[in-house]
């Protein structure tokens, strides 16, 4: 549902439920998992300056997940592979903002985007060591979920005529803190190494396009600051013998 507050500016609200299908884990041992829903909510802005070089969208969101499945690895004897699991309700809420400028500067672009996330696992109900089901919601946490994230994008375009134009550019990647794993039970000794630290990537690189488009090359420099950024980690359990 939108509403125009003018000819540049857009409200809406919105709301949509989805479904992502059960199955089974082939992996020793066998296992199956359920059926995963989700209420999703949504409010948020859409605007543009009059001379149309400054646009500015956000939108806040609340999703409720009902059995939402977290995949992990695990180790059978000396095998390893990957188990999904339903965790009872899972919560996540936050907000979107992305800001593109023409800056007074011609042919100079700047992009901004910022994101606040928030994870929250209501309930995680596991079969305990003597066989009860316990609820581990209040010490499970989900991974790959940075609190904060940010992105800012510079691009400068250079016209060469009839030849084409020639567009240099660099971004650079913020991430707050988060873990490595999901779901991380919080009260494990591994929980607090299966963590990345908040970190920046940099990157930069340009882009020719021939006069009648038909053609582009590339040429892109990753991690400038040689960064080493944890993507992925798992928790054996392998006990010591």
């Amino acid at each position: 549902l939108g509403h125009d507050f003018g000819e540049r500016t857009l409200g809406y609200v919105g709301y949509a439920a989805g479904y992502k299908a059960g199955g089974f884990d082939t992996f020793r041992p066998f296992t199956q998992f359920d059926p995963e829903k989700v209420g999703s909510y949504t409010v948020g802005l859409k605007t543009t300056t009059p001379d149309d070089r400054l646009r500015w969208n956000t939108e806040a969101f609340y999703n409720n997940y009902t059995n939402k499945q977290l995949s992990t690895e695990v180790l059978v004897g000396d095998t390893i592979g990957r188990v999904t699991r339903n965790a009872g309700q899972v919560r996540t809420y936050g907000i979107d903002s992305d800001l593109a400028w023409l800056t007074p500067i011609e042919r100079l672009r700047l992009g901004l985007t910022a994101g606040y996330l928030k994870s929250d696992v209501v309930h995680f109900y596991q079969t305990g060591t003597t066989g009860e089901v316990v609820d581990t919601g209040s010490t499970t946490r989900l991974g790959f979920s940075p609190e904060w994230t940010a992105a800012l994008d510079l691009s400068y375009r250079i016209p060469l005529g009839a030849s084409g134009d020639l567009t240099l550019d660099g971004n650079v990647y913020y991430r707050s803190r988060s873990y490595t794993d999901s779901p991380i039970d919080t009260t494990s000794v591994a929980a607090s190494v299966e963590v990345q630290k908040a970190n920046a990537i940099s990157n930069a690189g340009f882009t020719y396009r021939t006069g009648d488009q038909h053609l582009h090359v590339a040429l892109k420099f990753l991690t400038l600051t040689d960064n080493r950024v944890l993507t992925n980690t798992f928790n054996a359990a392998v006990a010591s013998t």
